[in-house]
């Protein structure tokens, strides 16, 4: 479910905001000269040509332009991967190769020297660093972005976007944003709604088809050959740009956010019913948080020890695995045995649900509270750890036994 999610909003996100730079009205002289089916043009006919060096195992021939041709349905040594690939995470290593499209949404963004996506790449974050070989059509959206690698065409938006020294672009790119920097090799044109164009800086630094800019521009002689200067009455909307970044954010972690309580309370569901009648009496609450505290502590020390002696590492691995559910599992736990507390008769289990459900949402409330709220937390995950651990001991209920006094007669 929440995999499902991420997916939602990672499409919707960046089906938004590539729908926001194309409509934008500040950019529409420059933007009209975008044509819808450069989408599909740049892979149509040519689904499995791969530009640049790669490895495969298996057969590869190369045309007569000197383009080679892999067979999909050959595995890539550096990982492949076939259909489209969708990522929403906050800090994205993309290393794969694709026979298809990728989407990716994260906070930094990285798509590695190696991969080759076979179709187009849809790139929506803040800090973006690209090296990977593009098929089709880039389509980028960030703060910072910088490109290294290879690609039939470029859309990008951003405060900073860099075109590397080793980049190299086999048709048009078009850019809005603050600062565009060119440093590698654009085969045919450039289109540049940018304050700042800078040509140069890079030894194969080339426009071969034509330049065309707004605002001011900074280019070797050599790098370029036919400019335009467009003029206009409109700014580059910044402001808006980086408004809308900002909506985006708080849209994406309001979604994560909602996501994170729908699962702590499912969480919430299942252990009602696994500590069920496991309610302790009179229970000393410093000497949990600080058995809890020995659990988080005590168990990574383990998986030291484990990991050097060599042999012990499937079982240091088990340990992590089983750390990290305690650490997800450790809020829920703690909502759930604090609602018991307040029920004293059995077949309330309903009622406990509801008020655990409760606490879940209090304490993210908390957590967003500064400096306390985190200290908070920390003691609510120490008592949940310590919870959980409880399931391991038995059971033990103390009956009461009934002392009868008097003469017994026959």
């Amino acid at each position: 479910m929440k995999k499902t999610l991420k997916i939602f909003v990672c499409l919707v996100a960046i089906m938004f905001a590539l729908t926001t730079i194309v409509r934008a009205e500040s950019l529409k002289e420059l933007l009209q000269q975008f044509n819808a089916s450069d989408i599909t043009s740049a892979s149509e006919g040519r689904k499995n040509v791969v530009k640049g060096q790669v490895i495969v195992d298996g057969s590869a021939t190369v045309d007569e332009d000197g383009k080679m041709t892999v067979n999909p349905y050959e595995e890539l040594d550096t990982g492949y991967t076939q259909g489209d690939q969708y990522i929403c995470e906050d800090n994205v290593v993309f290393q794969e190769s694709v026979d298809g499209n990728v989407f990716v949404c994260g906070e930094n963004v990285e798509l590695k020297d190696g991969a080759v996506i076979l179709g187009n790449a849809f790139i929506l974050g803040n800090n973006i660093d690209i090296e990977s070989n593009i098929n089709g059509s880039l389509f980028v959206l960030g703060e910072n972005i910088n490109f290294n690698g290879e690609a039939s065409y470029i859309y990008a938006a951003g405060t900073n976007i860099t075109i590397s020294e080793n980049a190299y672009i086999e048709k048009d790119v078009k850019a809005a944003g603050t600062n565009f920097v060119n440093k590698g090799i654009i085969s045919r044109d450039l289109v540049s709604a940018c304050e700042t164009t800078t040509i140069g800086g890079g030894l194969f630094a080339k426009v071969n088809g034509k330049l065309q800019y707004t605002g001011e521009l900074s280019a070797d002689d050599s790098a370029v050959s036919k400019v335009e200067r467009i003029e206009n009455e409109f700014e580059v909307p910044t402001a808006e740009l980086e408004a809308f970044g900002n909506t985006f954010a708080k849209t994406v972690k309001s979604f994560m956010t909602a996501a994170e309580i729908a699962t702590a309370i499912l969480f919430v569901i299942l252990l009602a019913f696994v500590f069920k009648n496991r309610k302790e009496e009179n229970e000393n609450y410093v000497k949990g948080l600080l058995s809890g505290f020995g659990y988080v502590v005590l168990i990574p020390v383990a998986m030291l020890f484990l990991m050097i002696t060599v042999i012990g590492i499937p079982l240091a691995l088990i340990l992590l695995m089983l750390y990290i559910v305690a650490l997800s599992l450790a809020t829920p736990t703690a909502a759930v045995a604090l609602a018991q507390k307040a029920f004293d008769k059995e077949g309330s289990i309903f009622k406990v649900i509801v008020v655990a459900a409760i606490l879940v949402v209090v304490f993210k409330g908390i957590a967003l509270v500064p400096a306390v709220g985190g200290i908070l937390m920390f003691l609510v995950r120490l008592y949940g750890v310590y919870k959980l651990a409880t399931l391991f001991k038995t059971n033990n209920t103390k009956k009461e036994s009934e002392v009868i006094t008097g003469v017994v007669t026959e």
